[in-house]
């Protein structure tokens, strides 16, 4: 047998041999016919992502938490500033301490995205005298 022919039957078996292979792979992706072993490394991995997903998850549920308490504060200190409004308008004045207490009261709550009529209240509370 001459040595081209060899080489051609060796090289088309080696073909053969490789296509049949990676189709097996391929097939064994697909239909998990076969479990291959994972390596420790990848066993790690896959207990990271897992952690990784409950932090994330976790960390979502903390973001809507958040959120959610930052508009029960806007809340809170609209009803406050209201609150403060119909009393200290009543009276006609309004003391130094609860001006400044509703002044950093109201900054916090344009810190967090309030944004109402609150603006005029206040403008009314700072227009009022001053008594000790």
């Amino acid at each position: 047998m001459p040595i081209a022919d060899l080489t051609y039957i060796i090289v088309t078996f080696c073909t053969a041999l490789y296509a049949a292979w990676n189709g097996f792979e391929w097939l064994n992706s697909k239909l998990h016919l076969f479990s291959t072993k994972k390596s420790k490394l990848d066993e790690r991995l896959d207990k990271f992502d897992e952690k990784l997903d409950g932090i994330t998850t976790r960390l979502d549920k903390n973001e809507d938490d958040t959120e959610a308490l930052k508009i029960a504060s806007i809340s809170r200190i609209k009803g406050k500033i209201v609150d403060r409004h119909k009393e200290y308008m009543a009276l006609g004045y309004i003391d130094y301490r609860t001006l400044d207490y509703l002044q950093q009261q109201f900054k916090a709550y344009e810190d967090m995205g309030g944004n109402s009529y609150v603006h005029e209240l206040m403008r009314d509370l700072e227009g009022l005298p001053l008594k000790d």
